[in-house]
């Protein structure tokens, strides 16, 4: 196997869409990724019945500064 291929089989096993899209940044498109600010809660409720439509819903409102 080559390098990165042990850590993409391992993203794929987790399936933890925010850890993923900040490996592929930093990693493949070499870019480096700005820490949150303290005043935004970052952490996604823990709603495992619910689907991935359902936890990006708040991209979706206008406190989400896009």
């Amino acid at each position: 196997m080559k390098n990165g291929q042990p850590s993409i089989k391992r993203l794929a096993k987790d399936n933890h869409c925010i850890l993923r899209g900040k490996w592929i940044r930093e990693r493949l498109l070499s870019g480096a990724i700005a820490d949150v600010p303290i005043r935004v809660d970052a952490i996604l409720p823990d709603e495992p019945e619910q689907t991935m439509r359902h936890h990006m819903r708040v991209t979706r409102e206008k406190s989400c500064g896009k």
